[in-house]
């Protein structure tokens, strides 16, 4: 392993207690880190992103997150852990959600984090991490929960049904599709869904203790 990364895990190993998430971002983000450093965690999955445990403490987990071009993590909170990362290489998208009165998912922001940027949430912050670059462009982070996160709560954006005019709509493309007659912005044999925030799987109170980029 890397001197720097050795020297990182002694000194987190140290600790009995969960890791406090302002020192996890300050640690994550004094580091001089590249892709080098991390070589023997870094694989990829075929179908989806990959999580690689890289090292375990008595408080902690590291972990390196390798995504190919396209693939994002489900919609999900941190139950109980607090979470640092930092990109290594390519750009991240992170989007995040709040629950509405209603009980149902929104998006409420959507940002772009380049290599070097630190970020940080807590327990039942709601977000969804992906790679969304062109291909051929993979994206590594480097992550760091504490306790260990032994769970993840997940969440949906149902489809609403469809009013009057959208089955009418819907109806229309289909037709024109099997015609080979393409609409105005959609291409022959395009699949169309109609898709809204929808109930959640869980509902429930939800506070936000969210550290954004330093």
């Amino acid at each position: 392993m890397h001197p720097v990364l050795t020297r990182l895990f002694d000194e987190l190993d140290r600790s009995t207690r969960p890791l406090p998430l302002g020192e996890l971002r300050r640690r994550l983000k004094s580091l001089r880190l590249d892709r080098s450093m991390f070589a023997r965690a870094v694989r990829f999955g075929r179908s989806c992103y990959r999580r690689n445990l890289l090292h375990s403490g008595p408080a902690y987990q590291a972990l390196v997150l390798c995504w190919r071009s396209g693939q994002r993590s489900p919609i999900h909170d941190h139950r109980g852990s607090a979470c640092a990362l930092r990109v290594i290489e390519g750009v991240a998208t992170e989007i995040i959600f709040e629950i509405s009165p209603s009980g149902s998912l929104y998006p409420t922001s959507t940002e772009h984090v380049d290599a070097g940027s630190v970020r940080a949430s807590w327990d039942l912050d709601i977000h969804q991490m992906g790679n969304l670059q062109a291909a051929g462009h993979d994206l590594i982070t480097f992550h760091i929960y504490s306790p260990p996160l032994l769970a993840m709560g997940t969440y949906f954006l149902g489809n609403s049904v469809l009013g009057e005019d959208d089955r009418a709509i819907s109806a229309l493309i289909r037709q024109r599709t099997r015609d080979k007659i393409a609409p105005r912005g959609l291409s022959v044999g395009q699949e169309v869904r109609w898709a809204t925030a929808g109930p959640l799987l869980r509902r429930g109170a939800h506070s936000r203790r969210r550290q954004t980029r330093a």
